[in-house]
């Protein structure tokens, strides 16, 4: 079967080792997990919605790889989660990575999972019929292949591409969600995010800014630095880091890369150690 995956083109389409940084189905030096689309919209929406990207102007600085790859049929294998947790924002991730576990000790080496990046109905294609038009509604999928995988064959789709504009409406944004009793029941986890006030009309400097802070965190986080949600925040010539950050002599080095980045003159280091 043939999957999709975004990357930064300079670097290759598959992790190799455990310093792959942690996402939903495993944490920090569990990888390498390798995550996948049954569509390219799908793969898409993943990087539309951990870089937070909303605004139609954001889009046009993004340059990233999108990989068709063929993998063996993993079977009807699914994590036994709720779907408010398969679904949910990252403070769901700590259900997600003890599934995982439990699949590991199963010998599971590979699983499917609804989309959490796109709505519902939202891996709809294209048909042409009288024109182009768009196809019945359609729920996209993800499949986790676990460990070291030498024998995936991809083939780059684009080497310099960016997601289409009318993708914005079909990604489920990170967004403030109560948390329900399953929740509370399973594990303590951080309060809910408190609901965003409207936004104003972007002007041009700030949608220029925000694009420059995404491109800068899609390095970061492309280079394999140890950091969990990373936040970056241009001002003008200054850029504003937050986070957690695993490494002292990484948090150096990434301060050092973004201060040397064109426009940046200073950097503002709001980083919470998480390690030595």
């Amino acid at each position: 079967m043939i999957v999709f995956r975004h990357a930064d083109s300079r670097f290759p389409f598959l992790w190799e080792d455990s310093t792959q940084p942690p996402a939903r189905w495993h944490g920090e030096g569990e990888g390498p997990a390798h995550y996948f689309a049954d569509t390219p919209d799908g793969a898409w929406a993943e990087f539309l919605r951990h870089e937070e990207i909303q605004d139609p102007a954001d889009l046009a600085g993004i340059r990233r790889a999108l990989w068709a790859v063929e993998v063996p049929n993993p079977g009807d294998v699914r994590p036994d989660l709720a779907e408010d947790i398969l679904l949910g924002n990252p403070e769901t991730y700590p259900l997600c990575r003890r599934e995982t576990a439990r699949l590991r000790s199963l010998g599971t080496t590979g699983f499917r999972s609804p989309s959490a990046a796109l709505l519902p109905g939202g891996a709809r294609g294209w048909i042409v019929d009288g024109g182009l038009k768009e196809c019945p509604a359609r729920d996209g999928e993800v499949l986790v292949l676990l460990g070291h995988r030498s024998d995936l064959v991809g083939w780059p789709v684009t080497l310099d591409g960016r997601p289409p504009e009318y993708l914005l409406q079909r990604v489920r944004h990170f967004q403030a969600q109560a948390q329900d009793a399953s929740l509370r029941e399973h594990t303590a986890l951080p309060p809910p995010f408190s609901p965003q006030p409207p936004r104003r009309p972007l002007t041009v400097e700030t949608q220029r800014d925000r694009q420059r802070g995404a491109l800068i965190a899609s390095l970061i986080y492309a280079m394999g630095f140890p950091v969990q949600d990373l936040r970056v925040r241009i001002e003008g010539t200054t850029a504003v880091l937050s986070g957690k950050i695993e490494s002292r002599v990484a948090r150096e080095k990434l301060l050092h890369l973004v201060g040397t980045s064109d426009g940046i003159e200073a950097v503002v280091d709001q980083f919470e150690m998480v390690g030595d």
